[in-house]
């Protein structure tokens, strides 16, 4: 009971960092579309978008896996383990970090010129490499405090720092794409030197090594378990980037920034879902790592409740209320209205069936989660490309609600299939192709 309290708190005390994001988040993006203009906004909107996609792909998959496997080390109070893991991922990610941001600084001319067909567009790119490095680093250090239990300060860390950056420039009079991502690039330095010192404050639970128990096997090395979370980070980046990306090919900068805006709105319904995420993933590690079957059955149960009724409320809330929050920003965006009930019905799904995938990755199902991840790439990719052209900003909410809707679906199927005694509520069946491909329960 004293457990499942302290999981309550921290999910309490996550919503509130995340309702503080929100609040901030929404700010900036409804400042930065106001007073950076539609095509400004763009640039802007294009540049976090491309910075986010290179660092989700320097950092390897290593993030998630040090949550689970820094949280289930632990839990047997194997912490040199833990700390090894640790070193090992933050210096491959760092390495790569800097090589794609170089890469990136140094193409971004050609980019803008032959992808997104303004030359303008360059300075916000090339101000996007310093990016890179730094956000890498900082969410590959803010997912280790996760798996250190530090899930609130992580949350800080990750999801206020580098919004409030954002929002001081704004205030500040910075209204340019290019001296914001530099403010941004600055938020994410000060967010990985403070992870670090989180960190280092934790050191000694860090170096403990204790005999494993008889019987307990070893945890797969950090490297098997990150190469299919690998796979299904990039995917879920994708889903968030590539539209983006892909419109800015076929349309003008300005369906860009009315499409940025409204995705970015429907997004905070996922971010309500990644704070109880967030809480949950070093839970879910330590149950399934020490066997506890029924009280890991009970946590899930109750964090997809949580989700539903947190996630579904703020549907509810941005459905009802997008015509008027667009028009707050200006008149041209109240064209994205409805574009933003399309993504608000994907979130909706994705709240109905909160933190499955989560579950799946920190029991070591990352390979099922990569399959379901490509099946999602392909679908995602197949409506970008047919229906963006024709249709612009709606096409791509369409897209991506299917895709997110798509997602949801498949990993409740998969927890019921492969985790039966976990199975979340209102899962439905799965069809044949499904269980053909996960034909027998793990456990």
């Amino acid at each position: 009971m004293k457990r499942f309290d302290k999981l309550i708190s921290h999910s309490l005390a996550g919503f509130a960092v995340r309702c503080f994001e929100v609040v901030v988040k929404l700010a900036c993006y409804m400042l930065a579309a106001r007073f950076l203009g539609q095509k400004e906004s763009g640039f802007l909107f294009l540049a976090m978008t491309v910075g986010h996609l290179a660092a989700t792909v320097c950092r390897l998959g290593v993030e998630r896996a040090l949550t689970r496997l820094i949280a289930a080390e632990l839990s047997l109070g194997q912490g040199k383990a833990a700390g090894r893991v640790l070193l090992i991922g933050a210096a491959a990610t760092t390495a790569a970090g800097l090589v794609l941001g170089m890469a990136v600084g140094g193409l971004a001319p050609f980019a803008a010129a032959v992808f997104f067909h303004d030359p303008d567009a360059a300075a916000s790119l090339q101000a996007c490499a310093w990016t890179i490095p730094a956000m890498t680093l900082a969410f590959t250090l803010t997912f280790a405090l996760v798996g250190l239990g530090r899930t609130v300060a992580a949350q800080i860390l990750q999801n206020v720092l580098w919004p409030s950056g954002l929002l001081a420039g704004l205030l500040g009079g910075l209204h340019s794409a290019r001296s914001l991502i530099f403010v941004l690039a600055a938020s994410l330095v000060l967010t990985a030197f403070l992870a670090a010192l989180a960190i280092a404050a934790d050191r000694r639970r860090l170096t403990v090594s204790e005999e494993l128990p008889a019987g307990t096997a070893r945890l797969p090395s950090l490297w098997r378990t990150a190469w299919p979370l690998y796979v299904v980070e990039l995917v879920q980046v994708s889903i968030a980037s590539l539209p983006v990306m892909i419109l800015g090919v076929f349309a003008d900068a300005a369906a860009v920034s009315v499409f940025s805006i409204a995705l970015r709105a429907s997004m905070l319904v996922w971010v309500v879902l990644l704070s109880l995420s967030t809480v949950a993933s070093p839970r879910f590690a330590a149950l399934h790592r020490l066997g506890h079957g029924a009280e890991l059955a009970t946590t899930n149960r109750r964090v997809q409740l949580a989700g539903a009724i947190l996630g579904g409320g703020l549907c509810l809330v941005l459905g009802a209320a997008a015509q008027p929050l667009l028009s707050l920003i200006g008149p041209g965006f109240a064209a994205g209205t409805s574009v933003l009930a399309m993504l608000v019905l994907g979130q909706a799904v994705n709240a109905l069936y909160a933190c499955q995938d989560t579950l799946l990755a920190m029991t070591g199902r990352g390979e099922t989660l990569k399959r379901l991840n490509l099946m999602q790439l392909a679908v995602m990719l197949s409506l970008s490309f047919l229906l963006i052209p024709p249709f612009g900003a709606m096409g791509a909410a369409i897209a991506t609600a299917v895709t997110t809707a798509q997602g949801a679906l498949g990993t409740a199927m998969a927890v019921s299939l492969l985790l039966p005694t976990l199975q979340p509520r209102f899962a439905p069946p799965a069809p044949l192709f499904l269980r053909r491909m996960f034909p027998e329960p793990l456990s």
